[in-house]
């Protein structure tokens, strides 16, 4: 089955991720739209987790609540955040540095 999601009329045979093709793969659409748990974003104390933020859990969530920090959406009980508001989240932190 081919993975990829053609943009234009052109058809990359050899099946290889070519950046400058007019072709996206599957895994670079789904990187775009992914979701992260906060264990996943801070120090929450979970064996063999490395966190993106090296801030405690309750630090993460008082950013959230007076905006500092982006705010998750909700998926029932789950409260997830898009990966590219912390990518934007990391940018930011970098240039206040």
């Amino acid at each position: 089955m081919n993975t990829e999601i053609a943009t234009g009329t052109n058809h990359n045979p050899t099946g290889e991720f070519n950046p400058h093709n007019q072709h996206s793969t599957l895994p670079d659409i789904l990187s775009q739209t992914a979701y992260l748990r906060i264990w996943q974003i801070c120090d929450c104390r979970k064996p063999d987790v490395n966190p993106i933020l090296p801030i405690s859990r309750t630090s993460f969530l008082d950013g959230v609540k007076a905006g500092k920090f982006p705010k998750p959406i909700k998926i029932g009980r789950n409260s997830l955040w898009k990966v590219a508001d912390i990518k934007k989240l990391i940018i930011s932190l970098d240039q206040n540095a």
